[in-house]
């Protein structure tokens, strides 16, 4: 049944409701409960667009719907083994402190919706609860592309609800290719909350569990984590696979609630927005030195920069670093690629060539200041960059050439020196010539920052997803 207005129920005591969004609901007397959240006379749940909330009727309540609700009556809200795995968490919660407990599933079985309804009963119990969110496609406390952690203040019916305490920058919707950095942010953010006394941690994870880079994701986590408590939920028998390895004394099977849908692509690119969208609304600017700054996830920095890289190698060309992996050019415009491909090609080799020349005693300054390609440069800068390549041969040097706002619109975490971080943002120019970082942020602690981490996801000034950085380019 769909409403498409206001429409006002009295509604039996043990009644058991599931309501689609998007509406509100006003209790105008009586008493629900959803997700073990007690609602009262006057209260408003709001039930975002997709979402479906299991509304539980506690007594005879007067309930008004507004918006397009669609109301379903069910006998049971969640099936039975469901409900017995949040009491074997009491229970183990009661005899170690503190508890690490991972919850596995596919996409849309309700894994948030398992991880919520937990938190709230052991807050019933005076648990101190920390919910970690590794579901980087589509986070509930933050925003995608972070793992954010929680502690949980008070009973709430979304994770949506809540702002990170802590996180990890991904910098992605998907944990693929990026196995190694989610491992190092699930368990950094778990340690976090367990220092800051949460007495168990539910951690929340993506719904990635078919194939190589799924099983080594789930079991890498269940290896360097160690969780007390593993609760897989299945509509099936879909997670066979990962139930073979994981040990029975901490293996907890959990059937989906039957009537809980798989949410369509474009509802889940509309919340991604909607989140990142809602984030940004509290935001300063900042103009960060590149000088001052170190950065993670990229090649850029992490070279030695070449001076005067327009002279050598086309006017086009505003910033060059050399390191023994990747020779980075970065430039106004992409039309002389070939050009500037070649020349970089032959700087390699002429660099090298030199340095060896002054390895074996030859008096190099002759070379450098004859060469089109060196002459700019000084004798000590030019064997400096000879040392950095010089266990590598030229063909094994990888040269980028990417454009000058090949970074803007890049979502960025921003930390410290020992990579705590402070704050998210977006990075709108940089100034290569200039050596200046222009970006959007907002910072969720108070700190200096000395890192930025850059990420793939790319927005546009309206924060509709464009085209993703390329894993390995930049």
């Amino acid at each position: 049944m769909v409403l498409h207005c206001v429409q006002d129920m009295k509604i039996p005591e043990g009644t058991n409701l599931l309501v689609k969004g998007p509406c509100k609901i006003l209790i105008e007397s009586g008493l629900i409960d959803i997700f073990g959240k007690d609602f009262h006379e006057n209260d408003i749940v709001e039930i975002p667009s997709g979402k479906v909330y299991p509304v539980k009727i506690l007594m005879e309540t007067e309930l008004k719907f507004i918006g397009e609700c669609q109301k379903t009556r069910v006998k049971e809200l969640f099936t039975e083994s469901w409900l017995k795995a949040i009491e074997i968490v009491r229970e183990k919660v009661k005899e170690k402190k503190p508890l690490k407990v991972l919850v596995l599933g596919f996409c849309d079985v309700g894994k948030s919706s398992f991880t919520i309804t937990l938190a709230n009963t052991l807050l019933d119990d005076g648990i101190k609860v920390g919910i970690v969110d590794s579901d980087i496609g589509q986070a509930k406390i933050g925003i995608p592309g972070i793992i954010s952690g929680a502690i949980l203040d008070k009973k709430r019916v979304s994770m949506d609800e809540l702002l990170p305490t802590t996180f990890y920058f991904i910098g992605d919707n998907t944990p693929a290719g990026h196995l190694l950095q989610v491992l190092i942010g699930v368990d950094k953010v778990t340690m976090e909350l367990i220092k800051m006394g949460a007495e168990i941690v539910i951690i929340d994870t993506t719904g990635m569990v078919f194939g190589g880079p799924a099983r080594a994701l789930k079991m890498g986590k269940i290896s360097l984590m160690n969780p007390d408590l593993i609760v897989t939920i299945e509509r099936e028998n879909e997670l066979y696979h990962l139930k073979s390895l994981i040990p029975k004394n901490k293996l907890i099977e959990v059937k989906s609630p039957p009537r809980i849908k798989k949410i369509p692509r474009e509802i889940r690119i509309n919340r991604r927005r909607e989140k990142i969208t809602e984030f940004f609304k509290e935001y300063e600017k900042m103009t960060l030195k590149m000088n001052d700054l170190k950065f993670e996830y990229v090649f850029l920095k992490t070279g030695m920069p070449i001076p005067n890289p327009n002279l050598i190698f086309g006017e086009d060309v505003v910033y060059a670093e050399l390191s023994p992996d990747v020779f980075l050019l970065v430039v106004r415009n992409i039309k002389n690629r070939r050009e500037i491909l070649e020349n970089a090609r032959r700087f390699i080799v002429t660099i090298k060539t030199v340095y060896l020349a002054k390895k074996l005693g030859m008096d190099v300054s002759e070379r450098i200041r004859t060469s089109p390609l060196l002459t700019h440069l000084n004798e000590e800068s030019v064997l400096r960059l000879g040392s950095i390549i010089a266990e590598r041969k030229p063909d094994e040097i990888s040269i980028q050439i990417i454009k000058d706002n090949y970074y803007n619109g890049l979502l960025v975490g921003l930390s410290d020196d020992n990579d705590e971080f402070i704050g998210v943002g977006i990075v709108k120019e940089i100034d290569f010539e200039k050596g200046y970082v222009n970006i959007i942020a907002r910072k969720l602690k108070e700190g200096g920052i000395s890192k930025v981490w850059i990420g793939y996801l790319r927005y546009d000034d309206e924060f509709y997803e464009v085209e993703k950085r390329k894993i390995g380019l930049g």
